[in-house]
């Protein structure tokens, strides 16, 4: 997630946003299977970025029910190595 400002017409004030990372550009990707399901998913916009470098993955976790998604969650900045310690609600 990316903060930035934008300016708000109806308060006449700029505002603080939060961005989604949309519009990066990723230059490396992991997937993290589990019996089929996609477990997590980790995306870099550092080329061949370490897995173990703090902040530099956007993480996602997927949670699934009897073959199911159910939900999704992220991304969450962090690093690949402990993707399943980041702070998952």
């Amino acid at each position: 997630m990316t903060n930035t400002t934008a300016w708000n017409q109806e308060e006449s004030k700029y505002r603080r946003i939060t961005q989604t990372p949309k519009d990066i550009v990723w230059l490396d990707l992991r997937l993290d299977f589990t019996s089929g399901n996609l477990d997590y998913k980790g995306s870099s916009r550092i080329s061949v970025a370490s897995t173990s470098a703090g902040d530099l993955w956007y993480v996602w976790k997927y949670t699934w029910s009897t073959g199911d998604l159910v939900r999704v969650q992220g991304p969450i900045v962090g690093n690949w190595d402990d993707r399943a310690a980041l702070s998952w609600a």
